[in-house]
């Protein structure tokens, strides 16, 4: 007999089966099933099972936050895997995951069907484009809005002692995984970035997964940029474009890319949801396509 199941925090062991046929066999599996901050429920998934067999899985990662003053209850939906025999049933575990009240959904890494099956619970599109920040070594820091000179932190003594209480729970949160923190401040004001870095077909680049105060970084972008570049060593930086859309910001591209991301919410906007307490921190994933194809892109964008 088939049967839906919630997977608690504690049947890792019931579920490795299944994940072990994901291509990808260096992800730690695991954080998924064990992330340090509380939630209001008590599993992490629902489960595919033919009698006692799991044959599909879809991963689900909770989190509280408190955005424009008001508590926002997040669902990030990850790792959606069904044997060929059964894909019939998807429809009923995404009809699962669409029961879920009052929570902003999101899926950064959906496939294509995955796409059109949540657009039929009311899913729309969170961002399918990507910018890139580049790094000029001729770059002049007065092309910055801001001509003052910013200070950076990046240990946690320093971080510790600068950021607000809400931003502070986030640099605590995700500790465990292999992003990076940094603050540019001057004075009272800041601006908190988390990031990932990657390395790929011989090439590195950062990914920003959240910037917490958008006037400081556009007006300060090249400072903030080259002090990545500084830390990581990476010819270029990558973000999601609706994080930055409403910034002009000097040399920077948008890739007409189709990397889409969906979301449902009843009281968030996408340029509301970052990519914090998502696949793509705790497993450290890039979904990014081929850079070759990024260069490709963004060699007949500048019309070189």
């Amino acid at each position: 007999m088939v049967s839906i199941q919630k997977i608690k925090f504690q049947d890792f062991d019931k579920v490795r089966p299944i994940l072990s046929e994901f291509q990808d066999s260096e992800v730690n599996w695991k954080s998924i099933f064990d992330y340090p901050w509380n939630t209001d429920k008590d599993f992490c998934g629902y489960g595919l099972f033919d009698n006692n067999d799991i044959v599909g899985f879809i991963g689900l990662i909770f989190s509280q936050r408190i955005i424009d003053f008001q508590l926002e209850k997040f669902c990030n939906i990850h790792s959606w895997i069904i044997k060929e025999k059964y894909r019939n049933y998807g429809v009923f575990m995404a009809q699962s995951i669409g029961r879920l009240k009052n929570y902003t959904l999101t899926d950064v890494t959906p496939s294509e069907s995955v796409c059109k099956i949540f657009e039929y619970l009311g899913f729309k599109e969170l961002d399918s484009k990507l910018s890139i920040l580049l790094i000029m070594p001729w770059q002049n820091f007065n092309q910055d809005k801001d001509k003052r000179s910013i200070s950076f932190s990046t240990s946690k003594d320093e971080i510790s002692t600068i950021l607000n209480s809400q931003d502070f729970q986030i640099f605590e949160d995700h500790q465990p995984y292999l992003c990076h923190h940094l603050v540019a401040h001057y004075y009272q004001e800041y601006c908190y970035l988390v990031y990932s870095s990657f390395r790929q077909n011989k090439i590195s680049y950062c990914h920003i997964q959240y910037i917490s105060n958008s006037d400081f970084f556009a007006r300060n972008s090249l400072k903030i940029r080259h002090k990545i570049f500084q830390k990581n060593k990476t010819p270029f930086i990558l973000t999601d474009h609706r994080f930055i859309k409403e910034m002009m910001l000097p040399f920077t591209y948008t890739l007409p890319l189709e990397w889409k991301k969906i979301y449902r919410s009843n009281t968030l906007s996408s340029e509301q949801i970052d990519n914090l307490y998502t696949e793509n921190i705790i497993l450290n994933l890039s979904n990014i396509p081929e850079l070759r194809e990024i260069f490709h892109r963004l060699i007949k964008t500048l019309k070189f």
